[in-house]
This record gives C-alpha cells, sequence and structure tokens, in this order.
C-alpha cells in the first residue's frame, strides 16, 4: 500500500482501504513515497478513485430518461418501450400513413396536412399465470405548435402500477401543430372468452372516453392473448396568414403599402387577412396600432366577410396608448375558413400639426385564437399640402 503526505494524504489513504475493501483484499499498512514518484502515485490513485465513483454514481441514478430534445438534449433514452417489474408492458410508437411508413417507430417527421397513426400497445408479459389487475389507459396529446410534437400514454394497474411511454413527431415548420382526427379511436382486443381460441377485433372507441377520463380495461391476462393495442390518427395543421396592409388619402387616393398625404388630410386604411394554412382561423382579432399623429375615426370601420360588406364595431383601434400592445385588444371578426379571406377598412385623420418629410407607420395585428399574432404595416409620408 502506498501512503500520501499532505493535505489529501488522509482522504486518500481511506479511499483506497474502500477500493480494497471493494476487492476483497487485506488493506496494507500504509508506506511514504520519495518525493520524486509522489506526484505520479497521486495522479494514478486519483484517477482509480475518479473512475469507480463515477461507476458507483451511473448505477445510483440510472440512465436518463425522456424524449430527444425534452431538455435540450439530443442523446437521451427512448421512451417508446417501457416495462414494469410486475410483467406490465407498453409501448406508444408513431408512423406516418401519408408517406407509406410501414412500421411504428419511437418518432417520424411529417409535413403539413400529412397524417400520422400512433399506437398504444400493452400486454402483460409476467410468468407466474396471474393477471394485471384494474388496467386503464390514458393518451396525452400535444396541444400547442411547434416541431417537436411529443405524445404521451398512462397505463396504470392496481397496486401503484404505472408506466408513461412516449414518442414524438417532428413537424416542419413551427407554425404547425398534431390536431387528432375525430373518430379515429379504435381498440384492438381479444374478444374470446377463457379457454378458447383467440380472435382479435377492431372497435371503435368513444373519443371522450380516452381524452377526459381513462378507458377501463378490466383485468389483463398473461400472454399474447391478453395484449391489446388503441391506435388513433393525427393531422399535421398549420395557421398560414397572409397580410396586405394599405393605406390611402380620402377620397379616392390609390392603394398603396407606402402611400403619401398631408398634415389635416383624412386616410384610409385597409387590411387584406387571407388564411393559406390547412385549418380555420378561429375568433379572428384584427387590431391597428397607429402612430402618435394618426387619430381613428369613430364608426368608420367596415369589413367584407364572405364578399358581403359589414359593418363591424368601432373600436378596431384603441388610442388612449398607441404603444400598447395589441393583446386583447381590436375587433374580432369570427372564423376564416381555409383558403377564404376577410377585408377590413377603416378611416383615420391625420392630425393639422404634424411634421412634413415624416413616414407615419402603422402596424396592422391580426390575431386568431390559439395562435401567434401575425404583423404587417403601412407607411403614409407627410409632404406640404397642394
Amino acid at each position: 500500500m502506498i501512503a500520501v503526505s499532505g493535505r489529501y494524504g488522509e482522504e486518500i489513504e481511506q479511499g483506497l482501504a474502500w477500493f480494497d475493501a471493494r476487492l476483497g483484499r487485506k488493506h496494507s499498512a500504509p508506506r511514504r513515497l520519495d518525493p520524486g514518484r509522489k506526484f505520479l502515485k497521486i495522479s494514478v490513485v486519483c484517477t482509480v478513485l475518479a473512475a469507480v465513483s463515477s461507476f458507483v454514481l451511473a448505477v445510483s441514478i440510472g440512465p436518463p430518461t425522456g424524449l430527444p430534445g425534452d431538455s435540450g438534449e439530443t442523446n437521451l433514452v427512448d421512451r417508446s418501450k417501457l416495462s414494469h417489474p410486475s410483467g406490465l408492458e407498453a409501448s406508444l410508437t408513431v408512423a406516418n400513413v401519408t408517406a407509406g411508413d410501414g412500421d411504428y417507430r419511437a418518432s417520424t417527421l411529417a409535413q403539413v396536412d400529412q397524417v400520422v397513426k400512433g399506437q398504444l400497445s400493452v400486454k402483460n408479459t409476467n410468468d407466474d399465470g396471474l393477471p394485471l389487475t384494474g388496467v386503464r389507459v390514458a393518451l396525452g396529446l400535444p396541444q400547442k405548435t411547434g416541431k417537436a410534437q411529443n405524445l404521451n400514454a398512462t397505463v396504470s394497474a392496481s397496486g401503484n402500477i404505472r408506466l408513461t411511454p412516449a414518442a414524438r413527431v417532428e413537424l416542419t415548420i413551427d407554425s404547425a401543430r398534431l390536431r387528432y382526427i375525430p373518430g379515429s379511436l379504435k381498440l384492438r382486443s381479444n374478444a374470446s372468452g377463457p379457454g378458447e381460441a383467440a380472435s382479435f377485433v377492431t372497435e371503435p372507441v368513444d373519443d371522450a372516453i380516452l381524452f377526459q377520463e381513462n378507458l377501463p380495461m378490466g383485468d389483463l391476462p398473461p400472454g399474447g392473448d391478453g395484449a391489446f393495442s388503441v391506435t388513433f390518427l393525427m393531422r399535421s395543421v398549420a395557421t398560414a396568414v397572409t397580410i396586405r396592409s394599405q393605406v390611402r388619402e380620402l377620397p379616392d387616393g390609390d392603394w398603396s403599402a407606402e402611400s403619401k398625404s398631408y398634415p389635416g388630410a383624412l386616410i384610409q386604411y385597409r387590411i387584406e387577412v387571407e388564411n393559406k394554412g390547412n385549418e380555420p382561423l378561429r375568433e379572428t382579432l384584427i387590431h391597428a396600432n397607429l402612430p402618435s399623429d394618426v387619430a381613428y375615426v369613430p364608426d368608420s370601420t367596415e369589413a367584407v366577410v364572405g364578399g358581403v360588406l359589414q359593418s363591424a364595431k368601432d373600436g378596431i383601434v384603441d388610442f388612449s396608448s398607441p404603444s400598447r400592445a395589441s393583446r386583447g385588444r381590436g375587433a374580432q371578426f369570427g372564423d376564416v375558413p381555409v383558403g377564404e379571406s376577410i377585408t377590413v377598412y377603416f378611416d383615420a385623420k391625420v392630425a393639422p400639426s404634424a411634421p412634413v418629410d415624416r413616414t407615419l407607420i402603422a402596424v396592422l395585428v391580426v390575431r386568431p385564437a390559439g395562435a401567434n399574432e401575425f404583423y404587417n404595416t403601412a407607411h403614409l409620408t407627410l409632404r406640404e399640402p397642394e
């Protein structure tokens, strides 16, 4: 055995005694090192202790769990298939059926409008012949937009048994999300009684049962005859909005995104909103942030919805504090179906004291319910009156 003098000698001696005990060796009496060899021996000892500590730590905490990207990591362990010592085994996998995927995997890619099929498979793998009782399942599908769409499931049984497998679908754009296709939930299970030959059937399941409550599956016998699976479909949908904002001088100026007028003039703004995505824009709010030298003309708002000119409520713009954000303010214009558009008009007055050679920028905002805000601007440069 070696001995190290100095500040850390006692700690290293204790560590080596522990290491000898783990290997079943007798811990020998320490001896002094000559100064020329001390540094090398200390380095070797520290390296050995570091390796042992790393091994013990890894065994103690086990491997990391989670899907790639959940914590900003890319090398996390796959959680699509999990098992419990009781014999309960559950897997959650996905396949892009539009792209022709033939196999279910822990993750898949999907473009906008493609359909992804999810499958939750559950079975009892214990070999004692006993069923798992009180088995229930539930699904958790993503609700927010983003390229990484994480799915999870909860499978539970009596005795506080619980598994939470997970899968992922990678979408191509940040504004997309997965939307469950109503009525696509199916259950495949063995319809035969005890002692009968297995006969698997597929039947629809009420959406509300699975997404609002846990689906009760009763007892789960061991082996393949007791296994069951739940499948469901999701479509990749995206909110895509095209906005064109223009301004003109009344009564008959030309529409342009960059127009000219003069102090004291009456002007008109036009906002065209087109739904270019593959899902409706819900409860569409439109708001305008106008510059300080421009004032909204009350009761001047009109909108063309579905080709019909309608009067809108006064309040599409609020100039009590022009610099404030538009959240919660503006006028609601209802839903905009896929491929359709709405056009909003309103009048405004330029302040007579506004300086010439200044460009006034209006920020027009569109915010569908549950989606991000979309922006565009209209520029008005002031000149001397003619």
